[in-house]
């Protein structure tokens, strides 16, 4: 391109930079939107992460109550076992003891009707 006098030029030149600059501001504007949406990408990411070790720590907290909690029913368990056999012993016992009651009642019985 051949320029007649250099106030074409400087248009030409004026009109190349008008050009350059808004495509640079385009281009700026561009990748300052896309750092504002990462970094609110990145805030929900980490706001995530939080809530997620968050609920991962009362997770931890539910399990180590649970298992105490069936530690203590085991426990429980054992002492109600512990304490039927008991029962169930006493009465035994007791039966036994009633059978042979019921037998010197029969037998007082046995002797009052002669």
């Amino acid at each position: 391109m051949e320029y007649k006098t250099i106030e074409e030029l400087y248009l030409a030149v004026g009109v190349a930079g008008a050009i350059i600059i808004v495509f640079l501001g385009v281009f700026v504007y561009t990748i300052v939107q896309n750092d504002k949406r990462r970094t609110q990408e990145m805030k929900e990411i980490t706001d995530t992460l939080k809530q997620l070790i968050l609920d991962n720590q009362l997770l931890n907290t539910a399990i180590d109550k649970l298992s105490e909690a069936t530690k203590e029913v085991a426990t429980t368990n054992r002492i109600v076992a512990d304490t039927v056999n008991k029962v169930d012993y006493y009465n035994r016992e007791l039966h036994r003891k009633l059978d042979k009651h019921d037998e010197k009642s029969d037998k007082i019985l046995d002797e009052l009707k002669k």
